[in-house]
């Protein structure tokens, strides 16, 4: 073995450099050949008291190679544990020897022998130490099952635990409770251990590493097992929040990525708890000390998997734009090279666009070596991604699709063609794809497989062949009762779209979700029906979802109920009491609308939805744009600025209120200013520019002429009617639009005022 060592060291280090690298890649061989100088001699120590029946320096050995990673294929190995199993009973042991044959029997998967040792620890328990009970609890509720002996080992644990709690410490009782957290039945217990913790959490040291431990411990037990009841859990986050916050003011830095892991974790539970509780802590405080731990070496301390921890939380607790988070992702960025594919992945969302398209570029020069389940995170990352996806990442995600799509299980597929649709990917190859696939796999299509493809067909606005749509609509039909909410709301996507060629499909689902509305549907998922009923108008199904909704406004947040709102006004319903309990609940919000709530209520604003509270609330928060204070409040606005889209808006906004107290000279020059973009004068936009100038006394003739010579086909006056079965009716009338421009002439001159 040594000969072996010393031709391995020979033959891996370069004489003439002496990098750090080299020295790096050294010194873990020489790691790597005394692991297996180690296994050697831990095998020949076993074989040599296998022979003496010596059973405790047998376990000794065993134990030891575990810690090696060693299994069971060498034969002196399994011999011993036979010959352990056969005479435990009979020889003076030791219940901390003991505990280390049933690790050893675990980590091996010898589950006969473990069922075998469990039996006699039911009848040893009570004279058992309390760091042994532990550790048995925490091997059992690893490897508990519905066998007889587990289940009464289990009891017996319980027992024990419930007789002698009040002897343990804080730090001991927590993390006894934590390790039997799986085995409990009984939530007392649980109870009574965190209860105990925030009344002395206050009186733990802050200048001892343990503190966080225990901080740590406490917060794991209460998200595994939520029994406290609001008031005490609102006690909870405060006291942990205060020590954690000591804690990271009083520690001395350390250069220990066991000392980072363990605030990584900390302040990322901490942040969820305070997010769920609503807390009124500002968690970015915690991260502003971070930087003062950790002192001069980051990535001494902080691992990836603690960074990536650590962006999480900055990320639930909207720390988006701070220094801190900056040289956090400018070290996920360095790091991004060397990182797994797990860590890439669990990373894209938490970081901004900058480092996320440096960790995606990097997950694309392996695209053929990630799985479905990576493709599908990855694809769920562009889909949620504000930004435009480069083309060259385009074209790689859809030729990966499409030759590895077959190999796929239905979930997968299904998942991974609704993002495309949604990331706007597609194209006829992919759905040539979709159809395919739906027909070779239409026996094994699961609801939830329905709802994704129901989703994606309604949000690409296609209209797939009527077959496919039969052999989704008959499992929608055989299975209904077996469908979620939530698939049955993606298929309502579906319908929005495309509910005139399918009047079956229509039925089937209206009929589900209305017998399904009741006081225990998300609110999102409402929220999400009163955005599909915009296009497909059914008054007495709109009638039952907004009853929905009326009675759990108070339950929604603030992003559900501007969506909600904007809904409810492009819905064409009217109901002052609806209206004036959603401006209320978003007026309750105070400061925290942020760019797409506000450009919500204004779109509502706009159809003329709203309360004089709501308007003044949203004034006042100074977060409009000057184009939303222009259609809102009527505020000047510098036209050159604005783009088209913006300028259209303007002009249609202005056009539908019909709103004549607006200054003619703004008119004007908005008309003139529209008039210069010819891609933009379609006869509407022409019709439009004519009318407002005529209402206002302005005479154009090269205007008129130019809108003239622009649109010389006939266009149309579109008035559309809703029948009372909820079906719309749209009647269409010529318009002559070389003539519409002309003032009429019982108007008199536009000079005179003949009034």
């Amino acid at each position: 073995m040594m000969r072996l060592y010393a031709r391995m060291l020979r033959s891996c280090v370069n004489i003439s450099s002496y990098s750090k690298r080299g020295f790096t890649d050294m010194n873990g061989l020489r790691k790597s050949c005394g692991s297996y100088c180690d296994i050697g001699f831990h095998l020949a120590n076993l074989e040599t008291h296998h022979l003496k029946g010596e059973t405790r320096a047998q376990i000794t050995c065993l134990s030891a190679l575990c810690d090696l990673k060693v299994g069971m294929l060498d034969d002196r190995v399994r011999c011993a544990l036979d010959n352990i199993k056969q005479t435990y009973k009979t020889t003076c042991v030791g219940s901390q020897s003991l505990l280390h044959f049933v690790t050893c029997l675990h980590k091996f998967g010898d589950v006969d022998g473990l069922l075998d040792v469990m039996r006699h620890f039911s009848k040893e328990i009570v004279f058992m130490q309390l760091s042994d009970v532990v550790r048995l609890a925490r091997i059992l509720s690893m490897r508990c099952d519905g066998s007889m002996e587990f289940q009464e080992l289990r009891r017996s644990v319980q027992e024990y635990l419930r007789a002698r709690i009040n002897e343990f410490t804080l730090d001991d009782r927590l993390s006894c409770v934590l390790s039997c957290v799986d085995i409990l039945e009984n939530p007392g217990l649980v109870r009574f251990t965190l209860l105990s913790y925030v009344e002395n959490v206050g009186q733990l040291e802050a200048g001892d590493w343990r503190t966080l431990k225990t901080v740590l411990c406490a917060l794991r037990l209460h998200r595994k097992f939520k029994v406290l009841q609001a008031e005490i859990i609102h006690e909870l986050v405060e006291r942990s929040f205060d020590k954690v916050v000591d804690c990271l003011e009083t520690l001395e830095p350390q250069t220990n990525l066991d000392y980072g892991e363990l605030i990584a974790r900390t302040c990322y539970l901490l942040t969820i708890l305070c997010r769920e509780d609503k807390a009124a802590r500002d968690a970015k405080l915690v991260y502003n000390l971070l930087w003062r731990v950790c002192g001069s070496d980051v990535l001494a301390v902080f691992s990836v998997k603690s960074i990536i921890h650590i962006l999480r939380s900055m990320h639930f607790c909207g720390d988006r734009d701070s220094d801190t988070r900056k040289k956090f992702e400018s070290l996920i960025v360095l790091e991004a090279p060397k990182m797994s594919t797990a860590d890439m992945l669990s990373c894209l969302g938490c970081v901004n666009i900058e480092a996320a398209s440096v960790i995606s570029s990097q997950l694309l020069t392996s695209l053929n070596e990630l799985k479905p389940k990576a493709v599908v995170k990855l694809l769920k990352f562009y889909a949620s991604c504000a930004a435009p996806i480069p083309p060259a990442h385009a074209d790689q995600l859809k030729e990966h699709f499409c030759v590895n799509c077959e190999r796929m299980a239905p979930i997968e597929f299904a998942t991974c063609f609704n993002y495309l649709v949604v990331t706007r990917l597609f194209d006829r190859s992919i759905l040539a794809k979709a159809v395919r696939y739906i027909h070779n796999h239409s026996a094994n299509l699961s609801p939830a497989h329905v709802g994704l493809f129901f989703h994606a067909f309604g949000k690409a606005r296609l209209y797939p062949s009527r077959n496919i749509v039969q052999i989704l609509h008959d499992k929608l039909e055989s299975d209904i009762d077996k469908f979620t909410f939530e698939d049955l709301v993606r298929c309502y996507v579906f319908i929005s779209t495309c509910w005139k060629r399918h009047d079956n499909v229509v039925t089937t689902l209206r009929e589900a979700i209305d017998d399904r509305l009741n006081s225990d549907v998300p609110t999102y998922h409402l929220c999400s029906l009163a955005r599909s009923t915009i296009r497909y108008r059914n008054r007495r199904f709109q009638t039952s979802l907004y009853s929905a909704i009326f009675s759990r406004i108070k339950e929604m947040n603030l992003r559900q109920l501007c969506l909600t709102f904007k809904a409810f006004a492009q819905s064409g319903l009217r109901n002052r009491d609806m209206n004036a309990k959603l401006s209320y609940y978003i007026g309750s919000h105070g400061s925290s609308l942020d760019t797409q709530d506000i450009h919500n209520i204004v779109t509502a604003m706009q159809l003329g939805y709203s309360t004089d509270a709501l308007r003044a609330h949203l004034v006042n928060s100074g977060k409009m744009n000057d184009l939303q204070r222009f259609l809102i409040i009527g505020d000047d606005i510098d036209f050159e600025k604005l783009q088209e889209s913006e300028l259209l808006s303007c002009l249609f906004a202005i056009h539908r209120k019909s709103m004549n107290e607006r200054n003619a000279r703004v008119i004007k020059q908005l008309c003139l200013k529209i008039c210069k973009l010819p891609s933009f004068i379609t006869p509407q936009v022409s019709q439009v520019v004519a009318d407002l100038l005529r209402e206002h006394g302005h005479t154009k003739p090269k205007l008129i002429k130019a809108l003239r010579s622009r649109n010389r086909h006939v266009g149309y006056s579109y008035k559309r009617d809703i029948n009372e079965d909820g079906s719309r009716q749209v009647t269409a009338s010529r318009v002559h639009l070389d003539y519409a421009s002309f003032r009429p002439i019982c108007l008199g001159p536009p000079h005179l005022n003949t009034t």
